[in-house]
């Protein structure tokens, strides 16, 4: 009896260690040699960042990873070339899943419905972002008629109205179906108006334990502290002079302030840094400053930016690039984004740019 006992203890222990080492998913990767890939990495997002869960070493042109845990989860794909850092997301199910490094900076991850779910919503989407492109150099090229460069900011609105819609409308129809609508929603936050976020945060009921819904959650309270209506935020920052100052500093007497948050590599801030001279040139005498928050890194390219777009009002930058604290405090996703305060510092705008905010500088002033 003692005997037949331990026969059956030992038979339990050695069920439990081969479902332990079942194996769930299996990523195989093959590696161009040119691509000059000796590890990757799998990695979780959290609130460190983005930590290591598994490294594979690239082995004849080869790695893979293989995962017990029986969940479907986010989790990243990523290898370092160079200087430069590739990173793809690679969402986990049972099976297999396959990744193809290239050389040119390319990876492709295949395999999984969500994998070739997410293929399938990325094929229409740049295909809209390709259209706009070509749109905008049409717009910001030299000596364009005012007619077509109107006729041209209608059909840009147009996709862009229409890439928003087709964002919002694959997440409510696949929120209860998959992963992907989780990621894209965190991933593309800066394409969802802040304003609708929270209608269609509630339609997700299994955020599959990512932290970037975390991170979505505090960006959705970080608007609403800073939308129309609400008091501005003081934020300490460096001046080019690197000297550490608030905000508040830099605000006097005038009767409106813009906060102009741009970086010197962004095209489109270049583009629209005319438009901000003209406006401080015109009204600044009347009461108008505007203080610029730059999401530079380089020192020096931030200085050459200021003096080469001919910005004569005051600058901030934590250079941190997207890493600043009234990034976050702000909820800003992308730049320029434009945020005005009134003469009691109540922030009256934000998002605005052209005619709408020199209507809204005009208004202010006269108030």
């Amino acid at each position: 009896m003692k005997r037949l006992l331990i026969i059956t203890a030992i038979a339990i222990l050695f069920m439990a260690c081969k479902q332990k080492e079942e194996v769930f998913c299996t990523i195989t990767g093959n590696v161009n040699p040119d691509a000059n890939c000796d590890i990757v990495y799998l990695q979780q997002l959290s609130e460190e960042g983005y930590i290591n869960l598994d490294s594979a070493k690239v082995e004849n042109n080869t790695f893979t990873f293989k995962i017990t845990q029986p969940d479907t989860v986010i989790r990243f794909i990523s290898y370092t070339t160079g200087d430069e850092h590739i990173q793809n997301v690679c969402f986990i199910e049972q099976g297999q899943i396959f990744v193809n490094i290239e050389p040119e900076l390319s990876m492709t991850i295949k395999g999984g419905s969500f994998n070739e779910n997410l293929s399938s919503f990325y094929e229409t989407y740049y295909a809209m972002s390709q259209s706009m492109q070509t749109l905008e150099r049409e717009l910001y090229a030299p000596n364009i008629n005012t007619d077509i460069r109107q006729d041209i900011t209608i059909q840009l609105n147009t996709i862009a109205n229409e890439r928003q819609q087709y964002v919002i409308d694959y997440i409510l129809s696949n929120v209860d179906a998959s992963p992907v609508p989780v990621y894209l929603i965190h991933k593309m936050r800066w394409i969802i108006a802040p304003e609708i976020l929270p209608e269609v945060l509630s339609n997700i009921s299994n955020g599959y334990n990512y932290y970037g819904m975390v991170e979505l959650k505090k960006y959705v309270e970080n608007y609403e502290a800073s939308k129309a209506g609400m008091p501005f935020i003081d934020i300490v920052m460096s001046s080019p002079e690197m000297i550490q100052m608030h905000m508040s500093e830099l605000f006097g007497d005038n009767k409106v302030i813009v906060l102009d948050f741009w970086a010197s590599w962004c095209g489109p801030c270049r583009r629209e840094m005319p438009n901000m001279v003209q406006l401080y040139e015109k009204y600044h005498s009347q009461g108008l400053q505007i203080i610029g928050i730059s999401l530079d890194n380089d020192h020096d390219a931030w200085i050459k930016g200021i003096r080469n777009l001919k910005m004569t009002w005051p600058q901030l930058s934590a250079l941190n690039g997207w890493k600043c604290e009234a990034v976050e405090a702000y909820a800003i996703t992308q730049i320029p984004t434009i945020i005005v305060l009134d003469q009691d510092r109540i922030i009256a705008a934000r998002n605005i740019l052209g005619q709408e905010l020199e209507d809204t500088i005009i208004k202010l002033l006269n108030n």
